[in-house]
């Protein structure tokens, strides 16, 4: 177990005692909104579009780049038949718990079979580089299976990319660059994964810290640290469209899987939001931005069996002290 690892989980156990003990239960800090500069900015809650049936028929980009995500009807590997199959995403509210900026935020979900969507390649997202920073930050909701393999989002194909997924009760965020692109300078390297415990049924904001100039890979869940690996460096341009709730075309699992087309491994669940920056963001503004996002979407309480800890109220990070829980 790494050491961000060993301190997530201890900060838990210490939660619990305070709260068994008595200890008075906290409000959340207020919530902020999200930092500028993103390269890919999709909220289901004010970009949406759906027909009269429901289902999904485009989820527009705000980050000004306008890199719109789309059914993708027909996977590359799928052929085409004279029956279209639904791939659409349909529209759900989420229970949440007291606190939020929304009594019922809204999710696009995924049935887990075949819905699929995509971002064609694009300069900022995945055909410009060598990226040297990431910063993803994920909002989604898990299913009643969190143990079979399921693509929340993804970039790129099987040989560079990033790609953030579910795999027997743990959130997988990875980043990988396995050729060997700038004569062994910082590649090839990975796959790079960190990984988080995860529950069934129950909302949740990761977000995924890629910093080849700092020496990391940093994951968090719900504003605390989950993990960090350290063996990484650049990744370079990454082709392959982008796969959003099931993979879209290739990527490169933890394990040395690659999966290639057809799609597969479709989530099971909903997505809240997504946001893209191509730098790392200064502490102060993750913690503001996954403070904002936590609200806005409801995933300001954990479960403690999760291994998750809500942040503290004070001031300057995760000393232990007030704190507060929630359904």
């Amino acid at each position: 177990m790494s050491g961000g690892s060993t301190g997530y989980a201890a900060r838990s156990l210490a939660l619990a005692a305070l709260l068994s003990a008595g200890c008075r239960v906290a409000d959340p800090p207020q919530a902020e909104s999200p930092q500028a500069g993103a390269v890919l900015w999709l909220s289901a809650d004010t970009s949406v579009s759906f027909g009269d049936d429901e289902r999904l028929t485009g989820w527009a980009d705000l980050s000004g780049y306008e890199h719109d995500a789309e059914v993708i009807t027909w996977p590359p590997g799928i052929a085409k038949t004279a029956d279209p199959p639904d791939r659409s995403p349909r529209l759900a509210r989420s229970p949440v718990a007291s606190g939020t900026e929304s009594e019922e935020p809204k999710f696009v979900t995924f049935d887990g079979s075949d819905d699929l969507l995509g971002i064609v390649d694009a300069e900022p997202l995945n055909l410009g580089g060598p990226y040297g920073q990431r910063t993803v930050f994920l909002v989604f909701r898990t299913g009643d299976d969190v143990q079979r393999r399921q693509m929340l989002f993804e970039t790129g194909g099987d040989l560079r990319g990033f790609n953030a997924y579910l795999y027997e009760g743990q959130l997988y965020l990875g980043a990988f660059n396995v050729w060997n692109d700038d004569r062994g300078q910082t590649t090839p390297f990975g796959p790079a994964h960190v990984t988080a415990v995860i529950a069934a049924r129950t909302t949740y904001v990761a977000t995924l810290q890629f910093d080849h100039p700092g020496g990391a890979l940093t994951g968090y869940l719900n504003g605390a640290e989950s993990g960090r690996e350290t063996a990484i460096g650049r990744v370079f341009v990454h082709h392959e469209d982008t796969g959003i709730g099931g993979i879209n075309e290739d990527t490169y699992y933890h394990d040395g899987q690659r999966q290639a087309v057809p799609s597969a491994d479709h989530f099971g669940g909903g997505i809240g939001a997504i946001l893209v920056y191509n730098s790392v963001l200064p502490g102060a503004e993750r913690e503001s931005t996954e403070r904002w996002l936590m609200r806005r979407f409801g995933a300001v309480a954990v479960e403690l069996e999760t291994a998750s800890l809500v942040w503290s109220v004070q001031a300057g990070g995760y000393a232990l002290g007030a704190m507060y829980v929630g359904r």
